[in-house]
């Protein structure tokens, strides 16, 4: 290694002689560029192609990219999809543990570091680094850093080498891993020219610039110059989170990338919350908040107003409105007034104290109005809150009453919500936008709609968020919560890739109960994630395509419809209903009395995850009213064969049928579980007896949430009339569940092996 250095370091002293040296990036992509890609569907090998980039390297190197088993991809694929700052194209290694996926570079004058951005869906997945350069006998590997379930930032991985040659490689081969965010660089001549890259909102190239370093930046594109979607507003440019002014300094090269916010409207319903302590935060970026004479303090203080400056916001006819502020004098009193100087209410603020102040306005007018808040002396304000309410938010006890499709009502009755509060919310469509992860995160609280279909809370997250962990239309921290008679749909747009975590209810708390609740999205529709939670389902409707109902805990559904989608919008492919992560004492998923209907030809029952994953179906009926569908093909045997990350621990079912009541699950199914070159074995099919085992009366031992529970009902014996008697000569002839059986003596029970159709 240190021969290697050596070498590295003498090269670039000859060169240094010439030329100041300086390091640059030779190679920076997200792939948006890359065009012509191939897509293929069985997603276990990718063909081999090349890509050439010119690089920036002191020789003009032109540089040959060789994919094996790898292939380009936008949007999502395997679960892994790019971000608002990465944008949405990537490498993805195919599951192909037999010819693992690498990506290998022709060789480089040099190389310094390399860094880039992995996407992943579970752990010890992603990318490693091997190089080869002068010096190196072989390939040796500078990095295997792996990646969780989401994004992993790499880099800079040092590289120091001359004549070199990279080569990237899936570190789980049977899984998919994600690329994006390259960089390459390395020492080259400074020829005081930096390019200045703009990208538009679709991540395509807009063009570049070539200014002098040291030059000031002075923005030669516009939000004129791009497609802006419809409601939503060009701000300026950023790259990563550094934002870009005009005047500020140009040292090096800078791919920028459009500022894009929503159009502030002060429309009935609207929810508008201000951060003025982040250092991002920029008036100029609002039209419903001005600041006048504001001094920007710092990050923990806010905004810092003199005597006699002012904050305007502009607010709907009925309006709650929330400052938190803090003052460095003695107390003082700040006044707020509309347009037509009416007071409206006054702030009293103590010393060195953050208080929050919450007031309701509404115009007599109304209209719109503005209001002001003027400072008496200096004042720091950290956070402005505005809900453009329908009507005053009403409040019995602990009971509040909202009006129907109120989500400004919803979410400021949320900010407010003490343990034991219930919210009843009328028929309407409560629309929280592209907003995710609003928190339940007090205890004993009762959300109850006016009815399953017509109360909907709804968001949409962009298709580049899509995440597990950071889509939910609702996350549940709380304990003892309860969910009735309402919808939760996270419209999430998953069929622009046929693919896209996207959760209805995020359960972190624990003894929840929801009740005739639908459940409407496509992936990871229902997350229960807390190991050791109970929960408890009831005539609820549970929607999706890919493990729509996953996670850890012990949780019982009863009476439930479980609705599998199109697993892509063109027809075909598979759908799983679960996948447990069950550890430590969960129980799992068990289905009591439950029904399964399809649009999706394959279904299975469910996969394995992590842990001990577990999962009962008990007396289920398959419902073919919506589409015929089956749960068996080369790799479903009513349970996916291959699990993610763990073999199963208990998968079973019991006495499936269909409408009629006719039970139609085999006499026995003999599965081989694999995961990664383990198996296990396992009849998941199970008798009466062991059935009971896992009933309601034996699942929660500190717990009674039922609402509706009828007992589990025993087997009844039919007698037979129709057998000949040759063929069971002198013995009782009956049916059980569909097996013929013959009593003996009155007691015993022995199966003669044939079902009786």
């Amino acid at each position: 290694m240190k021969k290697v250095v050596c070498l590295f370091v003498s090269a670039l002293c000859t060169i240094g002689a010439m030329a100041e040296m300086v390091e640059k990036a030779i190679v920076k992509t997200s792939f948006v560029e890359w065009e012509g890609y191939t897509a293929i569907s069985d997603n276990t090998s990718a063909p081999d192609y090349t890509r050439q980039l010119v690089a920036k390297t002191p020789s003009k190197d032109t540089i040959i990219f060789t994919l094996h088993q790898t292939n380009i991809f936008e949007g999502g694929k395997g679960n892994v999809s790019g971000t608002a700052d990465a944008p949405n194209k990537y490498w993805c290694g195919m599951k192909n543990s037999t010819s693992p996926a690498t990506v290998t570079t022709s060789v480089f004058d040099t190389v310094t570091t390399v860094s880039y951005t992995m996407r992943a869906t579970g752990s010890n997945r992603g990318w490693g680094l091997k190089v080869k350069g002068d010096g190196d006998a072989d390939w040796v590997i500078v990095n295997q850093t792996t990646c969780g379930s989401n994004r992993k930032d790499v880099g800079p991985i040092a590289v120091n080498r001359a004549h070199v040659q990279l080569q990237w490689y899936n570190l789980s081969a049977g899984n998919y891993a994600g690329l994006t965010n390259l960089v390459v660089k390395a020492m080259v001549e400074d020829d005081g020219k930096r390019i200045v890259s703009y990208y538009d909102t679709k991540n395509m190239l807009l063009g570049e610039d070539t200014v002098m370093k040291g030059s000031e930046f002075a923005p030669k594109y516009s939000g004129e110059d791009m497609e802006i979607e419809e409601g939503k507003k060009f701000r300026g440019w950023s790259e990563g989170s550094t934002r870009w002014y005009a005047g500020d300094t140009i040292k090096d090269d800078i791919s920028l990338y459009p500022i894009v916010t929503e159009e502030e409207k002060p429309t009935v319903g609207s929810h508008w919350k201000y951060d003025l302590y982040q250092a991002s935060f920029d008036p100029n970026d609002h039209e419903l908040i001005d600041i006048y004479d504001g001094l920007f303090y710092s990050a923990q203080d806010g905004w810092k107003l003199g005597s006699g400056s002012n904050i305007k916001i502009i607010v709907s006819p009925k309006s709650y409105v929330t400052f938190t502020t803090s003052s460095m004098s003695a107390t003082g009193s700040h006044d707020i007034r509309n347009t037509r100087g009416d007071s409206v209410s006054t702030l009293v603020i103590p010393q060195s104290v953050a208080t929050q102040h919450t007031f309701y306005y509404a115009n007599s007018n109304s209209a719109n109005d503005t209001l002001c808040l003027r400072a008496s002396d200096d004042l720091y304000v950290k956070t402005v809150e505005i809900y453009n309410v329908k009507a005053p938010i009403a409040k019995e006890g602990q009971k509040y009453t909202l009006e129907g499709g109120d989500v400004a009502s919803l979410l400021m009755v949320i900010s407010g919500l003490q343990d034991g509060d219930t919210i009843y919310l009328q028929d309407g469509v409560y629309d929280l936008g592209t907003a995710a992860l609003t928190t339940i995160a007090k205890s004993n609280i009762v959300m109850m709609g006016q009815s399953m279909e017509g109360t909907i809370i709804k968001n949409a997250p962009p298709v580049e968020q899509e995440s597990i962990n950071n889509t939910a239309t609702i996350l549940n921290t709380g304990t003892g919560n309860k969910y009735e008679n309402l919808t939760l749909q996270n419209a999430l747009d998953y069929y622009k890739n046929n693919n896209g975590r996207a959760v209805c209810l995020q359960d972190k708390g624990n003894k929840t109960v929801c009740y005739r609740v639908r459940m409407l999205s496509y992936q990871d529709t229902y997350y229960s994630n807390k190991v050791g939670s109970q929960h408890y389902f009831e005539e609820c409707e549970i929607h999706g395509t890919v493990d729509f109902i996953c996670g850890d805990g012990t949780i019982y559904f009863y009476n439930c419809l479980l609705y599998c989608e199109p697993r892509r919008s063109t027809g075909g492919g598979s759908d799983v209903i679960t996948a447990s992560n069950a550890s430590g004492n969960d129980k799992g998923y068990v289905f009591d009395r439950c029904t399964v209907k399809s649009e999706c030809p394959t279904v299975s029952l469910g996969r394995s995850w992590n842990n001990k994953p577990q999962c009962v179906y008990l007396l289920t009926t398959f419902n073919y009213s919506a589409g015929q569908f089956v749960v068996v093909d080369s790799k479903i045997s009513r349970w996916t064969l291959e699990g993610m990350n763990h073999l199963p621990e208990y998968f079973a079912e019991y006495n499936t049928m269909d409408t009629t009541g006719t039970v139609i699950s085999p006499d026995s199914n003999i599965v081989v579980f694999t995961y990664s070159g383990s198996k296990d074995t396992m009849n998941t099919i199970i008798g009466y007896e062991e059935a009971v085992k896992h009933t309601y009366p034996t699942f929660f031992t500190d717990w009674d949430p039922a609402i509706n529970y009828l007992p589990f009902p025993e087997p009844e014996p039919t007698a037979l009339v129709d057998v000949a008697e040759k063929v069971l000569p002198k013995a009782q002839k009956l049916l059980i569940n569909g097996r013929l059986i013959l009593r003996k003596n009155g007691v015993d029970y022995t199966p003669l092996g044939a079902r009786i159709p």
